[in-house]
């Protein structure tokens, strides 16, 4: 077995690893959120799963690197410049304990930024967790409404017919929403020619773009949801345009400067500022908020316990822009943009290969609007959209410096 076969399987159980501690940490928590109660006590829980994803995505880097038929490019390094200025960011704002948070972050990210030719087995090991988590949480919403469901009277909300939020085998319906538009994205890419479809897999395919599509609607997480939309919609487009990936790049870089145009726009705007307020769920005014304080965390973010302070009292900035400037500064910030830059240019060059890789760039960007895709404090849902980004890019990335050193070759 080659080094590189066996660093692609360490990377598929850092997937099952990530995925199956967050659905514990949802069946443990029993909706602490929404009780009142104090959470329970998880013990060393959260500090040996991140301890064995590190471990994991250091051996799988180790083994990758070991490997000669890696390819490293322009997007390697963008990978690296992002989860060095995010480690130097968080250390510096919130000390060395949150560093150590963030060097698990950055070993998985650059442990799915360096990949070979081999099957992606990561891939498949999302796909069949993710529908586990999809499929089990629309079931215990049929069965055990009073578990899954958000209770009656917190964050009511009524959106495709849907009276109630379901939350399943997550903590809260943004995050089963995010899980259920991940599956679906996976899946569509993923998705067997229209001749097969009548076969078991095929069948099986469709069930689960169905079932998903459901679960992400009934969560009612309506930034999810427009992301998942436009990112379906550029994939569509791109088929019609002949496989061309000029329509991932550009809705991505679209919605990055929208998110930059609604956090400056409309807090200053009163006529807006009233209007969206309410149904913004209250983010107009934590722009404002955030806005004010720019001076504190411009230069290079502030910790944590300041950023709730900045926020109107919130756990995030509710934009991903803000997000990262507020987590460190002008550099994270910067970071970033050559992050997503770097993935751009892979996307454009790789053809078909980029796909998985445009489609889910799409689906990050437009997250930017009322989320924060980029934050990545622990291990959480954000960062298995972001390995599924950096890794998919990494393949497209591989795919292209081959390609571009046989057509030299045989020149």
């Amino acid at each position: 077995m080659r080094l590189g076969d066996i660093a692609d399987t360490l990377r598929a159980m850092v997937v099952v690893v990530i995925i199956g501690f967050l659905v514990v940490f949802a069946l443990v928590d029993s909706r602490s959120a929404y009780t009142g109660a104090a959470g329970p006590h998880f013990g060393l829980l959260p500090l040996v799963a991140s301890f064995g994803v590190l471990l994991l995505a250091a051996s799988a880097l180790l083994l990758t690197l070991a490997d000669r038929s890696i390819k490293l490019g322009l997007f390697h390094l963008g990978v690296l410049l992002f989860v060095l200025v995010y480690w130097l960011a968080v250390v510096y704002n919130n000390g060395f304990m949150a560093g150590a948070v963030a060097v698990m972050v950055a070993a998985v990210l650059m442990a799915f930024s360096v990949q070979g030719a081999g099957r992606p087995l990561y891939l498949v090991a999302a796909k069949w967790a993710l529908r586990v988590v999809v499929f089990g949480s629309l079931l215990a919403g049929v069965f055990f409404p009073d578990w899954a469901l958000v209770p009656f009277g917190v964050s009511d909300r009524s959106l495709f017919g849907f009276s109630t939020r379901l939350v399943g085998l997550a903590t809260s319906p943004n995050y089963l929403g995010l899980a259920a538009a991940t599956l679906l994205i996976v899946e569509l890419t993923s998705a067997s020619k229209a001749r097969r479809l009548l076969s078991a897999a095929g069948l099986g395919v469709v069930a689960s773009l169905a079932v998903a599509a459901y679960v992400m609607l009934w969560a009612q997480s309506r930034g999810v949801i427009i992301a998942a939309f436009v990112a379906a919609l550029s994939l569509l487009l791109s088929r019609l345009l002949g496989q061309s990936n000029w329509a991932y790049v550009a809705s991505s870089w679209l919605a990055v400067g929208s998110s930059a145009l609604v956090v400056f726009w409309i807090p200053g705007d009163v006529f807006l500022n009233d209007s969206l307020d309410d149904s913004s769920s209250g983010r107009v005014d934590i722009w404002a908020s955030v806005l004010s304080s720019w001076d504190q965390y411009r230069l290079f973010g502030v910790s944590q316990n300041s950023a709730t302070l900045i926020q109107y009292g919130a756990g995030n900035a509710h934009n991903g822009l803000l997000e990262l400037l507020v987590t460190g500064g002008m550099p994270l910030l910067s970071a970033a943009l050559v992050l997503f830059i770097s993935s751009s240019v892979i996307i454009l060059r790789a053809g078909s290969a980029g796909a998985l890789a445009g489609v889910v760039l799409v689906f990050v960007s437009w997250q930017f609007l009322f989320g924060t895709p980029l934050r990545l404090t622990s291990l959480n849902w954000n960062l298995l959209v972001v390995i599924l980004l950096v890794g998919a890019c990494s393949r497209a990335s591989f795919t292209q410096l081959v390609s571009s050193r046989a057509v030299s070759t045989s020149c």
